[in-house]
Protein backbone atom coordinates (compact mmCIF):
# COMPACT_ATOMS: atom_id res chain seq x y z
CA UNK A 1 0.00 0.00 0.00
CA UNK A 2 1.24 3.48 -0.87
CA UNK A 3 1.66 5.89 2.04
CA UNK A 4 2.26 9.62 1.85
CA UNK A 5 4.38 11.82 4.07
CA UNK A 6 5.48 15.43 3.88
CA UNK A 7 8.86 15.91 5.58
CA UNK A 8 9.44 19.50 4.35
CA UNK A 9 7.31 22.44 3.30
CA UNK A 10 7.67 26.03 2.15
CA UNK A 11 5.19 28.89 1.78
CA UNK A 12 4.71 30.92 -1.39
CA UNK A 13 5.97 34.48 -0.99
CA UNK A 14 6.72 37.57 -3.06
CA UNK A 15 10.38 38.54 -3.39
CA UNK A 16 10.60 42.32 -3.58
CA UNK A 17 12.66 45.39 -2.71
CA UNK A 18 12.50 47.88 0.15
CA UNK A 19 11.47 50.88 -2.07
CA UNK A 20 8.61 48.80 -3.57
CA UNK A 21 7.48 47.60 -0.13
CA UNK A 22 7.36 51.21 1.10
CA UNK A 23 5.17 52.26 -1.86
CA UNK A 24 2.81 49.34 -1.16
CA UNK A 25 2.63 50.34 2.52
CA UNK A 26 1.84 53.97 1.57
CA UNK A 27 -1.03 52.66 -0.58
CA UNK A 28 -2.50 50.26 2.03
CA UNK A 29 -1.44 47.17 0.09
CA UNK A 30 1.15 45.98 2.62
CA UNK A 31 2.08 46.35 6.27
CA UNK A 32 5.51 46.01 7.90
CA UNK A 33 5.34 43.05 10.31
CA UNK A 34 8.97 43.04 11.50
CA UNK A 35 12.30 44.47 10.32
CA UNK A 36 12.62 43.63 6.62
CA UNK A 37 9.37 41.63 6.43
CA UNK A 38 5.97 42.73 5.16
CA UNK A 39 2.47 41.28 5.10
CA UNK A 40 0.92 41.68 1.65
CA UNK A 41 -2.80 42.49 1.52
CA UNK A 42 -3.80 40.19 -1.35
CA UNK A 43 -7.29 41.66 -1.67
CA UNK A 44 -6.04 45.27 -2.00
CA UNK A 45 -3.18 44.27 -4.33
CA UNK A 46 -5.37 42.09 -6.59
CA UNK A 47 -7.95 44.85 -6.94
CA UNK A 48 -5.23 47.43 -7.75
CA UNK A 49 -3.77 45.11 -10.41
CA UNK A 50 -7.20 44.47 -11.96
CA UNK A 51 -7.82 48.25 -11.96
CA UNK A 52 -4.67 48.51 -14.15
CA UNK A 53 -2.87 50.80 -11.70
CA UNK A 54 0.60 51.89 -12.77
CA UNK A 55 3.43 52.39 -10.30
CA UNK A 56 3.61 56.11 -11.04
CA UNK A 57 -0.15 56.46 -10.27
CA UNK A 58 0.42 55.34 -6.69
CA UNK A 59 1.00 57.67 -3.75
CA UNK A 60 4.64 58.17 -2.65
CA UNK A 61 5.97 56.43 -5.76
CA UNK A 62 8.99 58.71 -6.32
CA UNK A 63 11.44 55.80 -5.81
CA UNK A 64 9.78 53.76 -8.57
CA UNK A 65 8.13 56.39 -10.73
CA UNK A 66 7.63 54.19 -13.80
CA UNK A 67 4.73 53.81 -16.23
CA UNK A 68 4.56 50.02 -16.04
CA UNK A 69 1.56 48.26 -14.53
CA UNK A 70 1.55 47.04 -10.95
CA UNK A 71 1.84 43.27 -11.47
CA UNK A 72 3.49 40.35 -9.72
CA UNK A 73 5.84 38.38 -12.01
CA UNK A 74 4.91 34.69 -12.14
CA UNK A 75 5.91 31.72 -14.20
CA UNK A 76 3.82 30.48 -17.15
CA UNK A 77 0.64 28.95 -15.70
CA UNK A 78 0.54 26.40 -18.55
CA UNK A 79 3.80 24.90 -17.33
CA UNK A 80 4.36 25.73 -13.68
CA UNK A 81 2.80 24.94 -10.32
CA UNK A 82 3.81 28.22 -8.64
CA UNK A 83 1.72 30.24 -11.13
CA UNK A 84 -1.25 27.97 -10.38
CA UNK A 85 -0.81 28.77 -6.67
CA UNK A 86 -0.83 32.49 -7.55
CA UNK A 87 -4.15 31.95 -9.35
CA UNK A 88 -5.48 30.16 -6.24
CA UNK A 89 -4.41 33.05 -3.98
CA UNK A 90 -5.73 35.86 -6.17
CA UNK A 91 -9.07 34.06 -6.64
CA UNK A 92 -9.38 33.68 -2.86
CA UNK A 93 -8.48 37.36 -2.43
CA UNK A 94 -11.26 38.47 -4.80
CA UNK A 95 -13.88 36.07 -3.52
CA UNK A 96 -13.10 36.20 0.19
CA UNK A 97 -13.08 32.40 0.33
CA UNK A 98 -11.65 29.41 -1.49
CA UNK A 99 -13.35 28.70 -4.84
CA UNK A 100 -15.65 25.73 -4.28
CA UNK A 101 -17.83 25.30 -7.38
CA UNK A 102 -17.33 25.10 -11.11
CA UNK A 103 -19.17 28.24 -12.25
CA UNK A 104 -17.31 30.39 -9.67
CA UNK A 105 -14.04 28.80 -10.79
CA UNK A 106 -14.72 29.80 -14.40
CA UNK A 107 -15.84 33.34 -13.53
CA UNK A 108 -12.84 34.00 -11.29
CA UNK A 109 -10.34 32.56 -13.78
CA UNK A 110 -11.85 34.67 -16.57
CA UNK A 111 -11.37 37.82 -14.45
CA UNK A 112 -7.86 36.94 -13.34
CA UNK A 113 -6.51 35.79 -16.72
CA UNK A 114 -5.36 39.33 -17.49
CA UNK A 115 -2.94 39.25 -14.52
CA UNK A 116 -1.06 36.59 -16.49
CA UNK A 117 -1.63 37.97 -20.00
CA UNK A 118 -0.41 41.48 -19.14
CA UNK A 119 2.93 40.26 -17.79
CA UNK A 120 4.35 39.53 -21.24
CA UNK A 121 6.97 36.80 -21.48
CA UNK A 122 6.96 34.40 -18.53
CA UNK A 123 9.58 31.87 -17.52
CA UNK A 124 8.58 28.20 -17.55
CA UNK A 125 10.21 27.48 -14.20
CA UNK A 126 10.23 29.35 -10.93
CA UNK A 127 14.07 29.28 -10.88
CA UNK A 128 14.09 31.38 -14.05
CA UNK A 129 11.73 33.92 -12.51
CA UNK A 130 13.88 34.11 -9.37
CA UNK A 131 17.05 34.50 -11.47
CA UNK A 132 15.50 37.55 -13.19
CA UNK A 133 14.75 39.03 -9.77
CA UNK A 134 18.33 38.44 -8.60
CA UNK A 135 20.25 39.39 -11.72
CA UNK A 136 18.24 42.17 -13.38
CA UNK A 137 16.66 43.48 -10.20
CA UNK A 138 13.91 45.95 -9.42
CA UNK A 139 13.78 47.50 -12.90
CA UNK A 140 12.50 44.27 -14.44
CA UNK A 141 11.07 42.46 -11.42
CA UNK A 142 9.66 44.68 -8.69
CA UNK A 143 7.70 41.70 -7.32
CA UNK A 144 8.34 38.00 -8.05
CA UNK A 145 6.09 35.15 -6.90
CA UNK A 146 8.44 32.45 -5.59
CA UNK A 147 8.84 29.69 -3.02
CA UNK A 148 10.30 31.00 0.24
CA UNK A 149 12.95 28.25 0.20
CA UNK A 150 14.49 29.77 -2.97
CA UNK A 151 15.17 33.07 -1.22
CA UNK A 152 16.42 31.41 1.96
CA UNK A 153 18.71 28.96 0.11
CA UNK A 154 20.16 31.91 -1.83
CA UNK A 155 20.58 33.95 1.37
CA UNK A 156 22.33 31.06 3.16
CA UNK A 157 24.82 30.69 0.29
CA UNK A 158 25.38 34.30 -0.71
CA UNK A 159 23.65 36.55 1.81
CA UNK A 160 20.98 39.09 0.84
CA UNK A 161 21.40 42.60 -0.48
CA UNK A 162 20.11 45.01 2.12
CA UNK A 163 17.22 46.19 -0.08
CA UNK A 164 15.87 42.67 -0.76
CA UNK A 165 12.69 41.91 1.20
CA UNK A 166 10.03 39.25 1.41
CA UNK A 167 6.36 40.14 1.20
CA UNK A 168 4.21 37.42 2.76
CA UNK A 169 0.78 37.18 1.11
CA UNK A 170 -2.09 37.38 3.61
CA UNK A 171 -3.29 34.67 3.30
CA UNK A 172 -0.65 32.50 1.65
CA UNK A 173 -0.44 28.87 0.52
CA UNK A 174 2.08 26.30 1.71
CA UNK A 175 3.73 23.97 -0.77
CA UNK A 176 4.40 20.56 0.76
CA UNK A 177 7.15 18.32 -0.53
CA UNK A 178 5.36 14.97 -0.64
CA UNK A 179 7.03 11.56 -0.55
CA UNK A 180 4.85 8.68 -1.78
CA UNK A 181 6.26 5.44 -0.36
CA UNK A 182 5.40 2.27 -2.29
CA UNK A 183 7.36 -0.16 -0.13
CA UNK A 184 8.94 -0.53 3.31
CA UNK A 185 12.34 0.86 2.27
CA UNK A 186 10.67 4.01 0.93
CA UNK A 187 8.61 4.31 4.12
CA UNK A 188 11.83 4.09 6.12
CA UNK A 189 13.32 6.87 3.95
CA UNK A 190 10.24 9.01 4.70
CA UNK A 191 10.80 8.50 8.43
CA UNK A 192 14.48 9.39 8.10
CA UNK A 193 13.74 12.56 6.09
CA UNK A 194 11.44 13.65 8.90
CA UNK A 195 13.77 12.75 11.79
CA UNK A 196 17.42 12.31 10.77
CA UNK A 197 19.41 15.40 11.83
CA UNK A 198 21.80 15.25 8.85
CA UNK A 199 19.00 15.01 6.29
CA UNK A 200 17.07 17.74 8.05
CA UNK A 201 20.16 19.97 7.95
CA UNK A 202 20.30 19.45 4.15
CA UNK A 203 16.61 20.44 3.88
CA UNK A 204 17.33 23.60 5.90
CA UNK A 205 20.28 24.43 3.64
CA UNK A 206 17.86 24.22 0.71
CA UNK A 207 15.66 26.74 2.57
CA UNK A 208 12.81 24.38 3.49
CA UNK A 209 10.83 24.43 6.71
CA UNK A 210 11.03 21.19 8.67
CA UNK A 211 9.17 19.79 11.67
CA UNK A 212 11.46 21.81 13.98
CA UNK A 213 10.42 25.50 13.77
CA UNK A 214 13.30 26.62 16.03
CA UNK A 215 15.90 25.08 13.68
CA UNK A 216 14.25 26.83 10.73
CA UNK A 217 14.21 30.18 12.58
CA UNK A 218 17.92 29.73 13.40
CA UNK A 219 18.75 29.04 9.71
CA UNK A 220 16.90 32.20 8.63
CA UNK A 221 18.73 34.21 11.28
CA UNK A 222 22.08 32.81 10.07
CA UNK A 223 21.14 33.88 6.54
CA UNK A 224 20.17 37.38 7.69
CA UNK A 225 16.71 36.95 6.14
CA UNK A 226 13.53 38.13 7.89
CA UNK A 227 10.88 35.39 7.66
CA UNK A 228 7.43 34.81 9.13
CA UNK A 229 8.11 31.94 11.52
CA UNK A 230 4.51 31.51 12.69
CA UNK A 231 2.61 31.49 9.33
CA UNK A 232 -0.77 32.01 10.97
CA UNK A 233 -2.68 32.90 7.81
CA UNK A 234 -2.63 29.98 5.37
CA UNK A 235 -5.33 28.66 3.02
CA UNK A 236 -5.66 25.53 0.91
CA UNK A 237 -5.97 25.88 -2.85
CA UNK A 238 -9.28 24.85 -4.47
CA UNK A 239 -9.77 21.14 -5.19
CA UNK A 240 -7.63 19.59 -7.92
CA UNK A 241 -10.59 19.46 -10.36
CA UNK A 242 -11.52 23.13 -9.87
CA UNK A 243 -7.88 24.21 -10.04
CA UNK A 244 -7.52 22.31 -13.33
CA UNK A 245 -10.65 24.07 -14.63
CA UNK A 246 -9.27 27.52 -13.67
CA UNK A 247 -5.87 26.84 -15.23
CA UNK A 248 -7.62 25.68 -18.38
CA UNK A 249 -9.66 28.92 -18.62
CA UNK A 250 -6.55 31.10 -18.13
CA UNK A 251 -4.52 29.01 -20.62
CA UNK A 252 -7.21 29.36 -23.29
CA UNK A 253 -7.29 33.13 -22.72
CA UNK A 254 -3.50 33.32 -23.05
CA UNK A 255 -3.53 31.32 -26.27
CA UNK A 256 -5.97 33.70 -27.97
Amino acid sequence: NATQSSPFHTPLVVASWEPIAKILVANQMAKPTSAGLYGLDMNALTNAMLAKKRWKDLKASADYDVARSVLVSTTDIRRSNSAAMYLALTSQALLGEVVSDRSTAQTQAQKLAELFKRQGYQENYVNGAFDDYLSIGMGKTPMAFIYENQMLAHALKQGVRKDMVLLVPQPTIVNKVVLVALNDRARKLGELLASDKTLQAVALEMGFRIGDPAAFAAAAQRAGLAVDTSLNNVIDPPSFELMFEMIDVVSREMNQ
